[in-house]
């Protein structure tokens, strides 16, 4: 008995820990379609300069409750909170594992989606450097 006690202790830790992966990656196109629907708030957002050394170069703070984003089936209507928006339909992919919303004509990466909050990444090149636009947003309905 004395020997399997570890054994089994070590079996039950795998198993937990294989149930505790991160809820936000690993989603097909349709759990995150249907998580998505619904309003949503910025409630934080900066952007990232990077140069060619692959190193940050600047970070600032954008502006929050700014934007809401309102998913209704396969139409997005983004607007400044109150205020009038502009509405289109937006499409989800699969881009090696990590989900993308493309909106507008631009791919946004979806890093983290859970029910009541999200993350999205824009990134652009710019000449000698790297910008990325990362904010991060709460459901508000």
């Amino acid at each position: 008995m004395k020997r399997l006690l570890p054994f089994l202790l070590l079996v039950s830790a795998f198993f937990c820990a294989c149930d505790n992966k991160d809820e936000g990656s690993d989603l097909t196109v349709d759990e995150a379609h249907r998580l998505l629907q619904g309003k949503w708030i910025d409630s934080r957002g900066w952007v990232e300069t990077y140069g060619t050394d692959g190193k940050v170069h600047s970070k600032s703070e954008t502006r929050s409750g700014t934007v809401i984003l309102e998913f209704e089936g396969d139409t997005l209507r983004e607007s400044p909170n109150k205020g009038p928006g502009t509405t289109g339909p937006y499409s989800l992919m699969d881009r090696d594992s990590n989900i993308s919303i493309i909106f507008y004509r631009q791919e946004h990466e979806i890093s983290n989606l859970k029910i009541d909050k999200m993350r999205l990444i824009f990134r652009y090149p710019q000449s000698d450097q790297q910008v990325i636009t990362i904010t991060d947003y709460q459901r508000i309905d």
